[in-house]
């Protein structure tokens, strides 16, 4: 029993091992934009929204999914305009919820919003302590990007080693 018990368990956590996953931030490919625009004197830290309409059955974004990525990248550069004369901008490919889950309960829904929320949380740590040096700091998201950038506000911005440097948040 007790065998068979481990094999449900480590059968059903190796279908969830997508969240315990990191994406490795250091890697410039898993950024859609890193240090776009370098040498202004404030950041950008950009949100993409929901671009993944989880056409093939998934609930958040693969990492690999050249095509998403591409729709990400083009969600991201309707919105650079209005930034990229002020700030650096840096905005991370992350798992985020596919359009599907927003018709599930807020219960169900949890799950993939922590996958999308521990890759950006992840993605700005990188950025905040190996690319940001001391400049300020400009928040923005649209969409998903603004309900993940508020959570980010909510763990981050109540210390003063954050919220000192930041201009503005737009979600």
């Amino acid at each position: 029993v007790f065998a068979l018990s481990a094999i449900l368990v480590i059968t059903f956590f190796s279908g969830c091992s997508q969240k315990a996953d990191i994406v490795d931030y250091s890697n410039k490919e898993n950024w859609a934009y890193y240090a776009q625009g370098e040498g202004k004197e404030a950041d950008l830290f950009l949100i993409c929204p929901t671009v993944d309409m989880g056409a093939d059955g998934e609930f958040n974004m693969s990492m690999d999914d050249e095509e998403t990525k591409a729709n990400f990248l083009g969600a991201l550069n309707m919105e650079r305009g209005i930034y990229e004369e002020s700030a650096t901008m840096y905005a991370p490919y992350y798992r985020q919820m596919t359009f599907p889950v927003y018709s599930m309960s807020e219960e169900e829904m949890k799950p993939y919003l922590e996958i999308a929320y521990q890759d950006v949380a992840a993605a700005f740590e990188y950025y905040f302590d190996n690319c940001n040096n001391g400049r300020p700091i400009i928040l923005a998201g649209f969409s998903q990007g603004s309900q993940l950038m508020l959570m980010l506000m909510e763990e981050y911005f109540d210390d003063a080693k954050y919220s000192d440097r930041l201009i503005a948040a737009y979600c």
